[in-house]
């Protein structure tokens, strides 16, 4: 004969139950809290590094553009800087106009110390000097009369 008390489970009885307990859970959570909050700071500059990043390749683009659209064209390309934007203006009529821009983002401030014009033959008067700076570091990115591109970080 099966004695069916032993084999029964109350409600008073624990020895059965599963799961886990609130303090249990408290303590996991703040666990993942604190590696949370200290991993943030972390991608912060992260993602400034590769803002800083995209703003030298929009800034190198530019000035590819700039030298490719002259030859291709047989037309001279000017270089500007305009509300933190490189600006490429082609002449026409006698006037330069807009014809592309290139924003290296809001966090990133660009300043020039001429405005570069690349002629068809593939060269550039005057040369140019470009800082790019953002809030993880400033880079210098100069122009040869020749139209290679060098960046240095400053």
């Amino acid at each position: 004969m099966k004695n069916s008390n032993n084999n029964k489970i109350t409600k008073n009885n624990k020895a059965g139950a599963k799961g886990f307990t609130v303090i249990e859970l408290l303590v996991s959570v703040s666990i993942f809290a604190l590696i949370i909050a200290l991993g943030v700071p972390g991608f912060k500059a992260f993602f400034k590094k590769v803002e800083l990043t995209n703003a030298l390749r929009t800034v190198t683009s530019a000035i590819s553009s700039a030298r490719y659209k002259a030859v291709e064209d047989n037309r001279s390309v000017k270089m500007c800087l305009e509300n933190n934007k490189l600006v490429l203006k082609e002449k026409q009529d006698g006037d330069w106009e807009s014809i592309k821009d290139f924003d290296p983002g809001e966090e990133i401030e660009l300043s020039m110390n001429s405005a570069p014009i690349f002629y068809p033959e593939g060269y550039i008067v005057p040369l140019c000097s470009i800082l790019v700076s953002g809030e993880s570091a400033d880079y210098k990115i100069t122009i040869s009369f020749a139209g290679r591109v060098k960046v240095v970080q400053l």
